[in-house]
C-alpha cells in the first residue's frame, strides 16, 4: 500500500510537471509568434525609415539647387537694377541727340 501511495504521488507530481511543461510550451509558441510579429513590424519600419531618409536626402538636394538658383537670380536682379539706375542717370542728365538741335 505504501508503494502504491508513493507511485500515486510520483504520478501526481509528473502530471503537475507535465501540465507546467505543456503550459511553458504554449507560452513559448505565443512568444515565438510575438517575436515574428515584431520582426515583421521592425522590417516594415526599417523600410519606411529608408524611404523617408531618401526623401529627405532628395529634398535637401532640391533645396540646395533652389537656393543656388535663387542666389543667381538675385544677383541678376541686382545687376539689372544697377543697369536701370545707370540708364536713368545718363538719360536724365542729357537730352537725346535728336532733341539738341531743335
Amino acid at each position: 500500500m505504501a508503494h502504491v501511495s508513493r507511485l500515486e504521488g510520483i504520478h501526481g507530481n509528473l502530471l503537475t510537471e507535465n501540465e507546467e511543461l505543456r503550459q511553458a510550451a504554449l507560452d513559448g509558441i505565443e512568444i515565438a509568434k510575438a517575436v515574428q510579429d515584431l520582426t515583421r513590424e521592425r522590417e516594415l519600419l526599417s523600410q519606411d525609415l529608408q524611404d523617408r531618409a531618401s526623401t529627405i536626402k532628395r529634398l535637401i538636394e532640391d533645396n540646395n539647387t533652389l537656393a543656388f538658383r535663387l542666389n543667381v537670380a538675385q544677383k541678376e536682379a541686382e545687376q539689372l537694377e544697377e543697369l536701370n539706375r545707370e540708364a536713368g542717370r545718363s538719360g536724365s542728365n542729357s537730352r537725346p541727340e535728336r532733341d539738341r538741335y531743335y
